[in-house]
């Protein structure tokens, strides 16, 4: 029997069809809006080249960045976000900063150094004593510098990051500080000509130092900042006395870029610190690095160092079944020579699931890196293991007898690695306007 239809159903049905698909049509708009989607991050693990001089005053500072960033802007993607990772102790050199610094600056060795700090900024050390007497002389001293670090640090990290549009991650080890107009920290901590032009100044609001990792935004502004919880010797009351974090502050970033977590170096090194940030749901960790020793040498703990980093760099995006959040390592490794103290390294970036045949020097490849920096010499892979290595010592030697040139072609070699990588992110991405 044929079917009937009133007068106008068939419009009716067809309205009613309509409205069913629009309705399904922006509901799976919705639910596509907050469920994350793929989009592509270039990451930037960067090697610079620090001396004692590089600190002697903000300019200096700002244009050894500005020289770095120079290989790097040409880089940037257009298109997508950039993620910057600069070294660990990136603002050491600032603790030399001026005259007061000037002899400090011609130190052998650390120790050296810290006690002709300590004379050069006697007034600020003894700020430090009275405001925090339960301290050592090592922690005074980082305590009176927080003003010399805090201030050019910033402001120059703030500014490139806005310049260039990126997301940057900067290390200094310097106290959480406030601003203050109070006229007896105005008189301490400000300088020369300053007295005329600064109406402010940082001042420590504790007595704690730590290691401290800043990440900026495209704008400039401090998304946020984690503390290095593993401290080695260097760090410790035998050395310049910093203040551990405390691992259950560490934090995961949720960006454009991606969900960023940040381990500073040694705490790279470590699954307790690993496994919070894959179980906040970090997919991109961050580790700036400053190794202090040379690169092509043993260690305490191994015969050959490059290959006692994959343990960290590369190595927790290899392990099946485990840190499965975490799909992206990069580390950046300052190079240079500041008061006796050599820093070496090489640059790096891994992906979990990655079949390359990249690697540090006088190691074996290893799989997971998408990216490495060259090193100051090259390797030639095709000799047997042994004989790699005894080049490479033998190189290493050379080196650090000719002493360091962060303008010479050799420390210029390796100092950007990078590589983009596709992360999950349920952030709009607004592509970054034209450089």
């Amino acid at each position: 029997m044929p079917m009937r239809f009133s007068p106008g159903s068939g419009w009716r049905v067809l309205a009613a069809t309509l409205l069913v698909a629009l309705l399904a049509r922006a509901g799976a708009a919705g639910e596509s809006a907050s469920a994350p989607r793929p989009s592509t991050t270039r990451l930037f693990a960067v090697s610079p080249t620090f001396t004692e001089e590089t600190g002697r005053d903000a300019k200096a500072f700002r244009a050894a960045l500005d020289d770095l960033f120079a290989e790097i802007a040409p880089l940037l993607s257009k298109d997508h976000p950039n993620v910057v990772l600069l070294p660990e102790d990136l603002g050491v050199p600032l603790c030399l900063s001026g005259w007061q610094g000037m002899a400090a600056r011609r130190a052998k060795s650390l120790e050296e150094a810290m006690a002709l700090v300590a004379v050069g900024r006697w007034p600020q050390v003894a700020w430090a004593a009275a405001k925090f007497p339960n301290t050592s002389m090592a922690r005074r001293i980082c305590l009176a510098l927080t003003d010399r670090l805090w201030k050019p640090f910033h402001d120059a990290c703030r500014a490139l990051a806005r310049l260039h549009g990126v997301y940057l991650v900067a290390c200094v080890n310097v106290a959480d500080a406030r601003e203050s107009t109070d006229p007896l920290d105005l008189a301490v901590f400000r300088e020369g000509s300053e007295v005329f032009t600064r109406r402010s100044v940082f001042v420590p609001v504790d007595g704690n130092v730590y290691n401290q990792a800043f990440l900026y935004d495209p704008s400039g502004t401090i998304i946020g900042n984690v503390k290095k919880a593993h401290l080695i010797d260097l760090e410790g009351p035998k050395g310049v006395d910093l203040t551990p974090g405390r691992l259950g502050d560490a934090r995961v970033f949720d960006t454009p870029a991606g969900r960023i977590g940040i381990a500073i170096c040694f705490d790279g090194f470590h699954d307790d610190y690993m496994t919070r940030l894959n179980d906040l749901g970090a997919e991109i960790v961050l580790q700036p690095s400053a190794n202090p020793q040379p690169w092509a040498a043993p260690t305490a703990d191994h015969p050959w160092q490059p290959e006692d980093w994959i343990r960290s760099v590369g190595g927790y995006v290899s392990r099946e079944g485990q840190y499965a959040n975490v799909r992206y390592h990069a580390c950046s490794m300052l190079r240079g020579r500041i008061c006796g103290v050599t820093f070496d390294g090489q640059s790096a970036i891994a992906a979990r699931g990655h079949a390359g045949s990249l690697s540090f020097i006088g190691t074996e490849a290893v799989p997971s890196f998408l990216a490495v920096g060259d090193w100051l010499a090259d390797d030639d892979r095709s000799l047997p293991p042994a004989d790699r290595r005894a080049r490479l010592v033998a190189a290493q030697r050379e080196i650090s007898a000719r002493g360091v040139k962060p303008k010479s072609e050799r420390y210029r070699r390796g100092r950007v690695a990078w590589a983009d990588v596709r992360v999950a992110t349920a952030t709009p991405v607004d592509p970054p306007s034209d450089r």
